[in-house]
């Protein structure tokens, strides 16, 4: 009997363990992964060709918030959340790495298509009715994209890449696309399909 209370005593020792360490790894407001999850399993390693790194921006997300208040802006950072998981594929992780900024790895991508994911995700999340205190907000998001490169290049640098070409996108009137290999403008509705 006592070998058997050992055993339960484990396996929910275990399960306590292993819930904690999803949670450590969750962003409890949208479910995705967090920035932490994100660096554990990219944070080493190097970045081939066929892999794209996007970074999201919510355009304007304070004004959301001294607006609508935080659940608001909780909400917003919801839909969005959806929106990119639903853009998500088998390998692929969309992260939220703080506040109004996610991230999304795509793996096993054509060149091209990691712009054509980005404009995608740009554009239904700008269509989408959000209601918040009766009212019908329509929000934007601004993306920087690093697609691969020929030669690998490690996950901080491939982050920081698509970091930087958000902020050209930010600078160049918000709710666009911005690609960090080349950094020609992308204006929102217009796609380039070739390198």
């Amino acid at each position: 009997m006592t070998g058997i209370g050992a055993l339960s005593l484990a396996l929910h020792q275990w399960r306590l363990a292993a819930r904690h360490r999803l949670d450590a790894m969750t962003d409890p407001l949208t479910g995705l992964v967090n920035r932490r999850a994100l660096f554990d399993r990219y944070g080493q390693g190097t970045m081939g060709p066929a892999t794209a790194v996007l970074v999201f921006d919510l355009d304007h997300f304070k004004l959301i918030n001294d607006t609508f208040g935080h659940a608001g802006g909780d909400r917003v950072l919801k839909v969005f959340a959806g929106e990119l998981a639903a853009n998500c594929r088998a390998g692929d992780i969309a992260a939220r790495l703080g506040g109004e900024e996610f991230a999304l790895v795509l793996k096993e991508m054509a060149p091209g298509r990691a712009e054509m994911v980005a404009e995608r995700i740009r554009k239904a999340f700008a269509a989408r009715e959000i209601y918040l205190e009766d009212e019908t907000l329509k929000c934007t998001v601004s993306v920087g994209v690093a697609p691969g490169r020929s030669m690998p290049m490690d996950f901080d640098a491939m982050l920081s890449a698509a970091d930087k070409a958000l902020y050209v996108a930010k600078r160049a009137g918000r709710n666009r696309i911005e690609l960090a290999s080349r950094l020609h403008s992308v204006p929102a509705g217009a796609i380039r399909t070739g390198s």
